[in-house]
């Protein structure tokens, strides 16, 4: 390994990257961890060690993640992607190293070109946060447009990109990570977790994909920022105009028009070059007259308000008929200004009138129902007309966004326990799963616990995660709940078994007496540390490798090595490769033949040869490597020739998948083990 890779692999990295994790900004999307942060602190330093060990071992592999879905304009949805905790700190690890790297090239730029996703390499003095303040960031980017209007930069064109998070090319990221020198184990690593987190079991149509980086965690705002770092280099050597970048919204100034519309057409074949989309409604020139007006000092006025609001918990009547004014335009015009209504319901005055408003033109609303939800919290709890208007959106089934009515169920504090609206949204429907969940809170809130508990017969690990925690707290039997807890505790979901210790370790004293299924409960409970070969046995062919065996492996770390080494080609080829594949396999049988042959004191010779001495000893070992062998001599790369003297024909996917058919691997393996046991 590289110093670059050991660098990623160290304990400080890791607990850097969990640092992180957790202080990212408060969202609707980091609520879902903190449960999580919790089980997983209990144990802090024994699961970072676990998840290091399992990627050192290449035992780790990314779990299948959530989506849900945000309501967009034109009724279109953002996907939002939930990777387990796991992941979540992996991919984090992963951009920390990243970022160190390549932060001197690119922090040049920053404040000068780049305004978005400033970030922070590990040797900052507050490093546990990856970016900058963005409001800070976001005064910077129209300072400097201000500046260059006043130096004559008098026209602007602003070039968005079209779902750009989904259209990021994986190929073209680990180029562009190539370039920067990036360790090709970290990029073989992020591309196996950028893989299996560009779909989840929940899709109609499931496919892996090679494109696409999850939204939500922070990690991916970096990623973007990264991918973009060609495009910058090349606009930036553009004479005549001014470039600017906050994450994916570019912006362009310069003195003539004609400048503006160049720059979109090179934006555009840029764009393309970097397999992107442009988004043709959002690009446009402007003439820039009043450049505070262009700069939208309504961003200012949203300060002055703030200010106003923090002071009285109210707004001045004057400011309050001002802002109620512009909603009012908005909704009469049918054209909403997201920014303004996003900001507005959460500092607006009672007012009969705009709740009426609002009650008329609810369709217009579904981009910030939180908004809508805690203007009727604070001023109008139980308001006959929204709880009526609420009800029929909860028990229609022709709504738009599911995510909405996840949002009722979270939010509004006066939705009374309905058994209509119960049965109509307690669905087992995996794609809008966030329905679900947060109708198990709603019910927690109503003292209505145990119907969750009895009526939810899904899998999705957010449900049943809070489905468990009622559980424990309904269950008043001790021994029941000791049972309960120990199942959690033995399942094989990494923070499953992780939530049943930390409910163990708070109901009780004593150390719960059960088997634990997977390597961070094992290590927590039985302090024992798994390595490749072992959790393969285990999870391939459910065997365990004995004590002894293991003993006599270890005593010699080279050759256990060489043979962990072959059992994970044999894996990773079997359905790609199956030449390689065959070879790996009889080179480890090979290896544990050599072993045999010296801890029974038979006699050393070679494989083919030796593989007789077997018969009495190890009948059904003998019989499947002798198989394997012969095959491998016959139809691999090994020998250019078969038996009968014929260029040889490498055996065929169809083929080796009837040879492991009719050779049970864990028929010799068990066998194996069973001798040493």
């Amino acid at each position: 390994m590289g110093k670059q890779y050991d660098d990623f692999l160290s304990k400080d990295n890791f607990l850097l990257a969990y640092a992180r994790v957790k202080t990212a900004p408060r969202n609707d999307y980091k609520e879902f961890y903190y449960r999580d942060f919790d089980a997983f602190e209990y144990f802090l330093d024994d699961n970072i060690a676990q998840l290091i060990h399992e990627i050192k071992e290449g035992i780790f592999a990314p779990t299948d993640c959530e989506k849900y879905y945000m309501p967009k304009k034109n009724n279109l949805a953002r996907p939002i992607t939930l990777l387990s905790l796991t992941d979540l700190i992996v991919y984090q690890a992963i951009s920390n190293i990243i970022a160190d790297k390549v932060f001197n090239k690119l922090s040049k730029y920053f404040n000068v070109h780049i305004y978005g996703n400033i970030f922070k390499t590990s040797n900052d003095p507050e490093p546990i946060f990856f970016f900058q303040k963005w409001k800070d960031q976001w005064k910077r980017y129209n300072n400097q447009k201000r500046i260059f209007y006043k130096n004559g930069y008098e026209f602007s064109a602003d070039f968005d990109i079209a779902s750009y998070y989904d259209t990021i090319d994986h190929s073209i990221l680990f180029e562009i990570l190539k370039e920067f020198n990036i360790d090709n184990q970290i990029i073989s690593l992020l591309n196996t977790c950028l893989k299996a987190w560009t779909t989840t079991s929940s899709a109609k149509i499931y496919f892996t994909k090679s494109c696409g980086i999850p939204q939500g965690p922070i990690s991916s705002s970096f990623f973007a920022e990264l991918y973009l770092y060609k495009l910058d280099e090349e606009m930036r050597r553009m004479a005549n105009v001014k470039y600017f970048r906050y994450a994916d919204d570019i912006s362009i100034m310069s003195r003539t028009e004609q400048e503006c519309k160049k720059s979109i057409v090179y934006l555009d074949l840029l764009a393309r070059d970097l397999s992107l989309i442009p988004q043709s409604e959002k690009i446009g020139v402007e003439h820039i007259v009043d450049i505070d007006k262009f700069l939208n000092r309504q961003l200012l006025r949203f300060s002055k308000i703030v200010n106003e609001h923090r002071k009285s918990g109210k707004l001045k009547s004057k400011t309050h008929k001002q802002l109620k004014q512009k909603i009012k335009q908005c909704l009469t015009e049918r054209s909403i200004d997201k920014t303004l209504f996003r900001f507005s319901l959460y500092k607006l005055n009672k007012d009969d009138e705009l709740k009426n408003l609002l009650l008329k033109n609810l369709d217009l609303c579904e981009w910030f129902y939180a908004g809508i939800i805690y203007y009727f919290n604070k001023y109008y709890p139980g308001d006959k007309d929204f709880m009526q208007q609420i009800s029929s959106y909860l028990l229609g089934d022709t709504v738009l966004f599911q995510y909405n009515k996840s949002l009722l169920f979270k939010s509004y504090d006066h939705l009374p326990y309905n058994e209509e609206i119960f049965r109509t949204n307690f669905k087992n429907e995996q794609r809008f799963w966030i329905v679900q969940y947060h109708l198990v809170l709603w019910l927690t809130k109503c003292n209505k616990q145990q119907l969750a508990v009895e009526t939810y017969d899904g899998n999705n690990y957010y449900v049943m995660r809070e489905i468990d925690y009622i559980k424990s707290t309904l269950q008043t039997d001790q021994d029941a709940k000791k049972i309960f807890l120990e199942a959690l505790i033995s399942d094989e979901n990494i923070l499953i078994s992780l939530h049943g210790l930390y409910l163990w370790f708070h109901f009780f004293n004593s150390n719960p007496v059960c088997e634990p299924k997977n390597g961070f409960s094992k290590r927590i409970l039985k302090h024992i540390e798994a390595d490749y070969f072992c959790h393969t046995m285990n999870m391939e062919y459910g065997l365990s490798v004995p004590s002894t065996l293991l003993n006599i492996l270890n005593k010699d770390n080279r050759r256990f090595n060489e043979l962990k080494e072959e059992l994970r080609c044999f894996l990773v080829n079997r359905t790609i490769n199956p030449s390689i594949s065959l070879m790996a396999l009889d080179l480890m049988h090979n290896i544990l033949f050599d072993i045999i042959v010296e801890n029974e004191s038979l006699t050393p010779s070679d494989f083919g040869a030796g593989l007789g001495q077997l018969t009495t000893l190890l009948p059904i070992t003998q019989q499947i490597f002798k198989c394997i062998h012969e095959m491998r001599n016959q139809k691999t790369w090994a020998h250019y020739k078969d038996k009968n003297g014929n260029p040889r024909v490498k055996i065929s996917s169809r083929e080796y998948k009837q040879l492991l058919e009719d050779n049970n691997l864990k028929d010799a393996y068990n066998e194996i083990f069973g001798y040493y046991d």
